[in-house]
């Protein structure tokens, strides 16, 4: 069954009818269905993202017709035109939706962001303000309001003053949004920015109170601009090395769609992709606790990793610097997957890499310097396991070399 889907684009997908309804009636087996796909590259990521898109914005927009239900209107009512092909059809109408959905979809992203609740806990905020449909190559911040900024750099540093002050690497910039956070502060509200790092850039964020974040490509982070007195808590999808600012009055919190991290003063690194099936925290200094969905609680110590995979969780000792060397451009690796090593890879470079099951399955060891271009890395690669590799339409296309 996985086979057929790899060929499959957006349309086909929202024609399918077991697709569709993983979406509308989800369960725990069909998300890892996807998941699986999605990991071994059984299906083409841009093609699901415009699928799953769609029906999610049609699901909340009206839900009491099914996706499914809505597509056979439209189909019945195409019917009655004869000048009008039922495949050509069918793109004008996903296209239009699209369309109209898009703007729907940011009209609601920015109510969200300009209402937050401080009375909501940080990962529904960070639902709220999750932008629907988010495609660029530039880093982006958006505020508590309708603004945000565009940043064209590789890795910029942005950093919040203890005085309210933002700068981007090292320059003060939009006083004005800075006046409406004061006047949110004022009013005794939380006030959430987001920072979103796209695939193929890097980004460091310190928070006011000094915590020093180190992004990961492909990565959201929310926050409060300003913590309140009693608790510090951020929201984040993807990869981030945090040093958390030590202060026993007020804890620190890390939260992900499926952990909840308390640190007081630590550094440890949290790969918390919201698409990936694992989740990672690695320690390298202090302590943590956490928890995981249902699960009881569990306190790390140094040169301990704690990986959570669908309900299971384990525990083992690891070398830290494996994990967080990617914040120097180098990735360290022992006995992993070609396929976990090239989906990191295509994160890292925002490039896509398309892979064969047997070249994915192939075992590897050993360091990457990412600071090399793609190709040069891809080539190292080469050298250690027997594949092909070919470029076509800026796809990297990797097959398993008899």
């Amino acid at each position: 069954m996985t086979n057929k889907y790899i060929d499959y684009k957006f349309e086909d997908l929202l024609q399918d009818d077991f697709f569709v309804q993983s979406w509308l009636n989800p369960t725990p087996q069909t998300e890892l269905f996807w998941a699986r796909l999605r990991s071994e590259h059984l299906i083409k990521e841009k093609e699901y993202r415009k699928a799953l898109f769609l029906i999610k914005s049609f699901h909340i927009t009206n839900q009491s017709i099914p996706l499914s239900e809505q597509l056979a209107l439209w189909e019945k009512i195409g019917k009655t035109n004869a000048q009008w092909q039922k495949k050509r059809y069918r793109l004008f109408i996903i296209r239009t939706a699209a369309c109209f959905i898009l703007l729907l979809g940011l009209s609601m992203s920015v109510l969200y962001l300009t209402r937050p609740s401080e009375r909501d806990n940080i990962s529904l905020v960070a639902q709220k303000i999750k932008p629907i449909y988010n495609e660029t190559d530039n880093i982006q911040l958006y505020f508590s309001n309708e603004r945000k900024v565009d940043i064209d750099k590789q890795a910029p540093s942005i950093e919040y003053t203890a005085n309210g002050m933002l700068k981007i690497n090292r320059q003060i910039v939009d006083k004005e949004q800075q006046a409406e956070t004061s006047r949110g502060e004022t009013k005794g509200s939380l006030i959430y920015n987001q920072l979103i790092v796209p695939k193929g850039k890097r980004s460091t964020l310190i928070l006011e109170d000094s915590t020093k974040l180190w992004i990961n490509s492909g990565t959201r982070v929310v926050y409060p601009v300003k913590f309140p007195s009693n608790k510090r808590e951020i929201y984040v999808d993807g990869e981030v090395y945090i040093d958390v600012m030590p202060d026993k009055e007020c804890p620190f919190f890390v939260k992900t769609n499926h952990l909840n991290i308390k640190v007081l003063g630590t550094a440890f690194n949290v790969t918390a992709y919201e698409e990936d099936l694992t989740h990672l925290v690695v320690l390298v200094r202090g302590s943590v606790v956490v928890d995981m969905d249902n699960e009881q609680s569990e306190k790390l110590t140094p040169n301990k990793m704690l990986s959570y995979t669908m309900g299971k969780k384990e525990i083992k000792d690891v070398n830290v610097k494996d994990y967080i060397l990617w914040k120097e451009g180098l990735y360290s690796y022992h006995s992993e997957k070609l396929s976990t090593i090239l989906n990191r890879l295509s994160r890292y470079y925002g490039k896509e890499i398309d892979y064969d099951p047997r070249a994915g399955s192939l075992k590897c060891s050993g360091k990457l310097d990412m600071l090399e271009n793609l190709e040069i890395v891809l080539d190292g690669l080469s050298k250690t396991v027997p594949i092909q590799i070919r470029k076509q339409n800026d796809i990297y296309e990797i097959t398993y070399k008899e």
